[in-house]
């Protein structure tokens, strides 16, 4: 018991996940599910065709299917902060954006300036009255930005330049963020930054960017088909291709700074990524399901991601310090570090692989792990780094480790 204390005082610095699994709920529906929001850790919405929009209010262990007043396909839906689950706003096709302010039990819809037969993508709720709306206008062929600050009750409209259409937006400080999406032509993806009451392209890519996360006001990660990671740490001057393989993207979310998801997938198959160090390097988790995932929403140590067929799956990410010890199958310790580590593999799982990563992604080494106590050289290192363990090429546990000589 001491030792386990001991590595639990090591290990309290950081921010360890243990191997993360998902558990599919019931959701009631067969529809495609395309947004997800969660106002705390019970309340929740989901989003998909023909208008559904389903709501649980527990957790996601059951959910009920609402009434909204439209067929329109709905692409995302937002919980309004600080409403305790009972704001929430969903937006869609041919110029649809509806509003709940009693839980879902009914839904406005809102007047945007938009001409008929366009389509919103995303939706961004800031705060009680201030909200961020993008997608494609086709009195215009082009992309816009949609804007209020009553609620809904009036929108504004500014267009974008470069004639794209924007799949999602993030304002992560005042009137300022970024929009991604596709050219008219649907070849291209673009990111573009926002400032005020205008937009500027900053990042053209060869394929749709569908998605994305601002880290901070100067970080931002997006994501797209063919697999696309894009990241900038300097506002979008420049720009990092993090890709890990060619595989759709679509949904993206972050526990915190440094710790994130990203899903995707097709019709015969998804995929679920992850990353410890703010997007510069990722990881596949293993799920099985013939369909793809289309988005991510993390709230409270739960992530709940949304997809094809009905499909919400949800997994609890183990943060305190007691689930760690009880709940990780492998300790590694000290933490910090000096010129050794021991890795100890309490499973009787084979073929893993120990990998050091730098802040930068570098891999610095590798290392083969058997069962029981596993001695890892370190001399050389100095600062702090990230781990990932792998077994047949899949990760199953990743950390941070300090390392000082």
């Amino acid at each position: 018991m001491r030792k386990y204390i001991l590595l639990a005082l090591w290990l309290l610095p950081f921010r360890v996940f243990a191997q993360v699994s998902f558990t599919a709920l019931t959701t009631g529906t067969s529809q495609n599910l395309l947004g997800i929001s969660f106002a705390d850790t019970s309340t929740g919405y989901a989003c998909g065709d023909d208008g559904i929009v389903i709501k649980t209010a527990n957790g996601g262990t059951s959910w009920v299917t609402l009434n909204t007043g439209t067929t329109q396909k709905l692409w995302d839906i937002k919980c309004v902060p600080n409403s305790n689950g009972q704001k929430a706003v969903a937006v869609g096709d041919n110029n649809t954006v509806i509003k709940t302010t009693d839980g879902g039990s009914t839904w406005t819809a809102q007047s945007i300036p938009f001409q008929t037969g366009s389509f919103v993508f995303g939706v961004q709720c800031l705060d009680d009255l201030n909200y961020y709306a993008c997608g494609g206008d086709f009195a215009t062929n082009s992309g816009a930005v949609l804007k209020t600050a009553d609620g809904g009750m009036t929108w504004t409209k500014f267009p974008v330049p470069n004639s794209v259409f924007l799949d999602k937006i993030a304002i992560p400080a005042g009137t300022n963020g970024y929009a991604v999406g596709t050219n008219t032509s649907f070849s291209d993806g673009a990111i573009q930054k926002i400032t005020g009451n205008s937009s500027s392209q900053i990042k053209t890519t060869g394929s749709i960017v569908t998605n994305l996360w601002c880290i901070n006001a100067t970080s931002v990660i997006a994501v797209g088909l063919a697999g696309q990671i894009w990241k900038s740490t300097d506002g979008g001057s420049t720009w990092t291709d993090c890709s890990l393989n060619t595989t759709d993207l679509y949904g993206i979310g972050f526990i915190d700074q440094q710790n994130g998801f990203a899903c995707g997938g097709t019709t015969t198959g998804n995929i679920i990524l992850t990353t410890s160090n703010g997007g510069t390097t990722w990881s596949q988790i293993p799920y099985t399901f013939n369909g793809g995932l289309q988005s991510v929403c993390i709230i409270g140590n739960r992530i709940f991601i949304a997809g094809d067929q009905g499909r919400i799956i949800r997994s609890n990410v183990t943060t305190r310090l007691d689930e760690l010890v009880i709940q990780s199958e492998f300790l590694l310790y000290p933490n910090p570090a000096r010129d050794k580590i021991i890795v100890q593999n309490s499973t009787n799982k084979q073929l893993l692989t120990f990998r050091l990563h730098d802040v930068a992604g570098k891999r610095i080494l590798e290392s083969k792990l058997g069962t029981g106590l596993n001695e890892v050289n370190t001399s050389g290192c100095n600062g702090h780094y990230t781990y990932t363990i792998f077994q047949d090429g899949q990760c199953v546990e990743t950390g941070k480790i300090l390392i000082g000589q």
